[in-house]
């Protein structure tokens, strides 16, 4: 067991994988800044390509990690129990205490009605079902009504649900034997990419977003099977990089962005430097940022009176949203991630 997590840790400081997560809560905070405000032409990469933003490529970013290393868990585990476990222990405890928090304090501060009726109201209860993953809701009663993106208090939370289903996804492909021919998940991978190119037009958004987020998902899953194959070159990336910028303003832009991103993400996550390597070393603060991040960003917006500019916005962001990420990792997502070992089977 000791020489198991021995080597666990060693994988993590041999990778960029915590400083790929901590820069894609960046993006995501960054994008954000902007479509709160409804400044959604003003926003760089939107300016550039027509349709995605930074926050987009966050999130592609995570799941295409995520993709690479639950896989990569799976393989060295799989055991049902263990699994499922482990995925809970990253995502639930630091979650349950952001939305009792959002109810209870953050909503009893800034709700535009009395705190009892508050408090009495069956929608503010109801937001408590978040903490499930798989009901997800947006609102609570009088809070954030009067800013521009009105009533949303956690707008980040619509992916934990789609990545939950994923982890479900993976697991049974796992059980059903898929893995023991990885040319199975690669045909999955262009089969999905396919339905997308030809189906994304009468997919509604939400649905269009899902499908979307599994095709990058999928696309690490590929990478980790693949890795003994596959090589990284920056003449590859540039080339790549080349077809995606090429492919701005057209439908075929996140096919070219899922092959460009997902190779980027591979070719950064195994560049050999101590100093990116040992990023996370203090800890892994980017599931914090990323399911902090809307309310305050929806709480500084709602107290500068809907007058705060994008980049304001995001600045002051990250001075509140980095040191709480910081407390809610050493106080709460590391302590339970360290029950993993403790009841390990």
């Amino acid at each position: 067991m000791e020489i198991q997590n021995n080597l666990k840790d060693d994988f993590r400081y041999k990778n960029n994988f915590d400083l790929l997560r901590f820069l894609a809560a960046v993006l995501v905070i960054f994008g954000h800044s902007f479509h709160l405000l409804h400044l959604y032409t003003e926003e760089p990469l939107t300016m550039a390509t027509g349709s995605l933003y930074f926050g987009n490529i966050g999130v592609y970013i995570f799941f295409v990690v995520s993709g690479y290393l639950v896989l990569s868990s799976w393989e060295r585990n799989p055991n049902f129990k263990n699994f499922f476990k482990n995925r809970i222990l990253r995502i639930v405890p630091a979650l349950v205490i952001v939305v009792v928090a959002t109810v209870f304090l953050l909503g009893s501060i800034v709700t535009t009605l009395d705190l009892k009726h508050y408090l009495l109201n069956t929608e503010t209860w109801k937001y408590l079902e978040t903490i499930t993953i798989f009901r997800i809701q947006y609102s609570l009663p009088g809070v954030f009504e009067q800013n521009i993106f009105s009533s949303t208090v956690n707008g980040s939370l619509w992916t934990l649900p789609v990545e939950f289903s994923l982890y479900i996804l993976l697991f049974i492909m796992g059980i059903l034997g898929f893995y023991k021919k990885r040319i199975t998940i690669l045909l999955l991978l262009l089969f999905s990419l396919f339905f997308y190119i030809v189906y994304q037009k009468s997919l509604i958004p939400s649905h269009n977003d899902i499908v979307v987020l599994g095709i990058f998902f999928i696309a690490g899953m590929v990478y980790f099977l693949y890795k003994d194959k596959i090589f990284y070159d920056v003449k590859i990336l540039l080339i790549l990089l080349f077809i995606w910028i090429l492919s701005f303003n057209s439908t075929y832009l996140i096919p070219t962005s899922l092959v460009f991103i997902s190779y980027f993400v591979m070719y950064f996550a195994f560049i050999s430097n101590k100093r990116l390597n040992s990023f996370g070393k203090f800890g892994d603060f980017s599931y914090g940022m990323y399911i902090l991040a809307f309310p305050i960003q929806q709480t500084i917006i709602l107290f500068s009176g809907n007058t705060i500019r994008p980049l304001e916005l995001f600045f002051s962001t990250l001075l509140v949203v980095l040191p709480l990420a910081i407390l809610s990792w050493y106080l709460i997502e590391s302590p339970a991630l360290q029950l993993k070992k403790k009841y390990l089977l």
